[in-house]
Parts: structure tokens; sequence; C-alpha cells
């Protein structure tokens, strides 16, 4: 059988401290993920929510901080075409410490992933070990055709993730980003960027990107005419 290599890397900006909870109940829940990889306990966690809410953030964001406390952990993307034509890549994974199962919904018209998505809770239950699903549909929608699937999800917690929706909430998000990227971003800008792109956080952060890269090639301070001059694709003022 072909056998695909785990290169899977990690956003740079995926921490916990970069994401901001607006839901008190999603806070805690977070705080309780931490102390539980810190101590080394299992359990399963399946974080839903419709599409930029910051699922996939968490995961990484778990995966990371596994990481830091030298946990061994994996993280994969179901959505990806070459990991979702695979379903006994999940062999042997729950032998790590803290598995990451992102985008869960793009595999379960499929009964074989159903079979191995529910062998690999078990297993990890049974070792002590944690698993982290995401998707964007609540368990109680799942298509479950595997009684070893329907088993499994017995102990696994729903946990429900919302994009942010308070602008004071969007703001913490774009300067903690920042933070983590090592930039200081005046709130001028941040304010100027929700205007732009309406509050959605996943455009602010794809144009905070741009914004980093075009000042490190210019060497230039990142100022709301710089911002603006950026975004409107102008060139460089000498």
């Amino acid at each position: 059988m072909r056998q695909m290599p785990l290169n899977i890397t990690l956003r740079n900006e995926a921490s916990f401290d970069s994401f901001v909870a607006e839901a008190e109940s999603l806070a805690m829940v977070l705080y309780q993920l931490q102390m539980a990889i810190i101590r080394q306990q299992g359990g399963a966690w399946y974080f839903y929510g419709p599409e930029g809410a910051g699922k996939t953030h968490l995961l990484q964001a778990a995966c990371r901080f596994a990481q830091q406390w030298e946990r061994r952990c994996v993280y994969l993307d179901l959505e990806d075409e070459e990991v979702r034509n695979f379903p006994d890549l999940l062999k042997g994974l729950e032998e790590m410490e803290v598995l990451c199962l992102d985008a869960v919904d793009a595999v379960l018209s499929e009964s074989s992933w159903q079979d191995r998505l529910g062998q690999v809770l078990l297993q990890a239950q049974t070792l002590g070990h944690m698993v982290l699903l995401s998707g964007q549909q609540p368990m109680g929608d799942w298509p479950l055709q595997s009684e070893v699937l329907a088993d499994a999800l017995a102990t696994v917690v729903p946990v429900s993730v919302m994009p942010l929706l308070e602008r004071e909430s969007i703001m913490l998000a774009v300067q903690r980003h920042g933070q983590v990227r090592g930039l200081q971003l005046p709130k001028s800008v941040i304010s100027y960027l929700i205007r732009v792109f309406s509050e959605d956080l996943e455009a602010v952060l794809l144009a905070l990107q741009r914004i980093e890269q075009v000042s490190l090639i210019e060497k230039r301070r990142i100022t709301l005419p710089f911002v603006k001059r950026v975004l409107s694709h102008q060139e460089p003022v000498v």
C-alpha cells in the first residue's frame, strides 16, 4: 500500500495567545484543555461551528501547545485531498499523546473513515491520550454508518465555536495576531482594516499577512498611510 508522509506545518500565528473567545464557556474549555495537556490527561473534544469561526486555529494552537510541553502531537487536515484518500493514515496515531483531526465533515460520508475514526478514538481513550476533532456539523447531524464510531462518540465532548461578533473582540484578535507576528499595530490601523473588510476576521488576517510582507521588503513601519497604499496596490513613495 502506498504510504504518505505526514508533512504538516502549523500556522505561525496559531496559538492560544492569539485566540479570542467571546463566550465564557469556550474560554473555560480552552483553559481545561491546556491543563489537560500539561497534566497529560486524556479526553476527546469536538469543536464545531461555521466556517471562519477559528476551529483550525484552535486545533493547531493545541498541537503547538502540546509540542511546547514536549508531548507527541499530530495535526491532520482531513479536507486535504491527499489525506482524505488514506483512511489507513490513522493507523497507529492513537499513540500520539495529542491527535488533532481537522474538518472531519470531509470524510464522514465514507464508512471506512468512520470505522477508523471510531477505532482511533477508542484506542486513544484506552491509552489515556487526547483527540481533538473539528467540523461544521453538530455530532447529532453526522450520517453515522459505523457502530464503532457511534460507540466512541459517547465520550466525545462537543464544544460550539462561533465567529466573533463584537467589534472590540475582533480588534483584540487582530492585535493579538499582530503581536504573535512581532508587529506593533496602531489602533487606527486595526480600526481601518476592520472597517474595510466588514469585520471579517479571516479577511483582515489575510490582509495583515500581505501588509507584513510588504513592510519587511520595504523596511517600513506599519502606519495608516502605509496600510492604505498597500491595500490599494500603489507604488511605494520614494
